[in-house]
């Protein structure tokens, strides 16, 4: 691998150009110490792998425009970006492969997985977030707290972060409180506790030295070396991650007379077992559930994801990369009907049985009964 290490005579810097050694063919520091150039003007282009950055937030332009410019891989160890900031590197996404995250410890990336799993395990659990670093940290919260964050917020789409709890008021339900310590020298402790009113439970993870980030900054860089237009991949999401684990009690059991039509018999062209029928909740809500069974006097449903409790596995080929069309994201639109509507929906709805449900449940591109 040939890298370009930004931020070369910094703490982690000097750690990563340790484990690289002669594979490092490009520094550059602010400080212009040891010969190292301060920009990349000075230092000029480079035939490179991948460019790793652990310098400043605040260069983060020049750092992408150079990998850019060079046509190699990009890895974001640097935390504190702006939203502005952050806008830049995922537009950049778009032309290089880029690895960016507030933390690129492996076991900060197993904590983020448990954090999200244990999320999803207790839904109704108060989850709060403890960071603790050096007196000599200058942002608060650390990057790694806001991942862990984001990571509530894949299973909890409604949560919301309040950094630094005070005054008065009591904490909202959805509220996820992230609080910031700074103490001596401690390199990075991360605690994230979910409390269900009954139990406790406490994910932890402490660094020991700033050798595991400069490790963690390695190995990706090894990931990216190479990723480009036709690379394939061969990957598994855990259920957890994916449609979450099967629930018993999305087994329903209603009244066959539910599902009688405007002639006040039941409704065989769109209640027929396998087929997966949207229904309207007490508070107007569109909902899908797989009708599994059909009695004299009852239809059972199964309001559970049809793939809910399996681990999905991808195999194949990147074939090509670009923005996607109004005409996909329009295909995309139509298939969230599930096949229950007339129009644009695929058919099979039935006149009298879409209603509001089926326009909330479809969005634009359904028009039923059409």
């Amino acid at each position: 691998m040939r890298a370009v290490l930004c931020g070369a005579n910094g703490a982690m810097g000097k750690l990563i150009g340790q484990i690289l050694g002669e594979e490092i063919v490009g520094r550059v520091s602010i400080d212009g110490e040891n010969g190292v150039p301060k920009t990349f003007a000075e230092l000029g282009a480079i035939k490179a792998d991948v460019l790793i950055d652990f310098s400043h937030h605040t260069a983060i332009a020049d750092v992408l425009n150079y990998a850019k410019a060079n046509g190699c891989a990009a890895v974001i160890g640097t935390t504190g970006h702006t939203p502005e900031e952050k806008a830049l590197i995922f537009e950049a996404a778009k032309d290089i492969p880029v690895f960016y995250a507030g933390n690129v410890s492996l076991g900060i990336a197993v904590l983020c997985r448990l954090v999200k799993q244990a999320a999803a395990f207790f839904p109704d659990a108060d989850i709060e977030i403890v960071e603790t670093h050096h007196t000599r940290k200058v942002d608060a919260p650390s990057g790694t707290a806001h991942m862990l964050f984001n990571a509530v917020k894949e299973v909890r789409a409604d949560a919301v972060e309040n950094c630094g709890r005070s005054g008065e008021g009591k904490r909202t339900k959805n509220e996820v409180g992230i609080h910031a310590l700074r103490m001596g020298n401690v390199v990075g402790i991360h605690e994230v506790h979910i409390n269900t009113g009954t139990q406790t439970l406490v994910l932890k993870h402490e660094s020991g030295s700033r050798a595991m980030l400069a490790d963690g900054a390695v190995a990706a860089a090894r990931f990216m070396e190479g990723k480009a237009v036709g690379e394939t991949f061969d990957f598994v999401i855990p259920f957890a991650d994916a449609y979450g684990p099967y629930e018993e009690e999305g087994l329903m059991e209603l009244p066959k007379k539910m599902f009688f039509n405007g002639d006040g018999e039941f409704d065989e062209e769109r209640v027929f077992v396998g087929n997966i029928i949207p229904m309207n909740t007490t508070d107007g809500q569109v909902i899908k559930a797989q009708v599994v069974e059909i009695t004299d006097e009852t239809v059972s449903i199964d309001l559970n994801h049809p793939y809910a409790g399996m681990d999905l596995h991808f195999v194949g080929k990147i074939i090509d990369i670009r923005d996607v069309t109004e005409g996909e994201l329009q295909a995309i639109r139509h298939r969230g009907c599930g096949g229950h509507c007339k129009g644009n929906c695929g058919g099979n709805c039935g006149e009298g049985n879409c209603g509001d449900g089926c326009e909330n449940g479809c969005g634009d591109g359904c028009h039923c009964g059409e």
